[in-house]
């Protein structure tokens, strides 16, 4: 029996495998547009759809098969957070994190107006993973 639905679904799981061949789930957000699809909210939409328990069991079964999918994402994320800060503050004091997340708040404010000097944009941009920008993506740096 043809099953126009869960064709769509299973063509939107394709979809989300090929997107994470290309990159991260920290690329993907609520408004990702994948190949012109909205995969993005196709996501929020199953979370959803697990919340209410009106998902599917087989998108239930398939969505738990790609590596890294977590029906929390916001969860995952903070746990995520909690245990690089647990690793930072291994090395470093809390006061000393703190005093450093400050430093670097005031650095991109400085960069933002223009007050920055070019050594210490360098120096800066040399640092692994930096952002001027740290909300954005696809960096998920400092």
């Amino acid at each position: 029996m043809w099953q126009p639905r869960r064709e769509k679904q299973e063509a939107k799981l394709a979809l989300l495998y090929d997107f994470l061949e290309e990159h991260t789930w920290d690329q993907l957000t609520g408004t990702t547009v994948y190949r012109g699809v909205r995969l993005g909210l196709w996501i929020l939409n199953r979370r959803q759809d697990y919340r209410d328990d009106t998902i599917d069991p087989w998108i239930v079964e398939q969505l738990e098969a790609v590596p890294g999918w977590t029906w929390n994402a916001l969860e995952e994320k903070i746990t995520h957070n909690i245990s690089l800060l647990n690793m930072y503050a291994t090395v470093l004091p809390p006061t000393e994190l703190l005093a450093l997340g400050r430093w670097v708040r005031q650095r991109r404010l400085q960069y933002r107006k223009g007050e920055l000097n070019q050594t210490h944009i360098a120096e800066c941009e040399a640092i692994p993973g930096w952002t001027w920008a740290p909300n954005t993506k696809p960096n998920a740096g400092v």
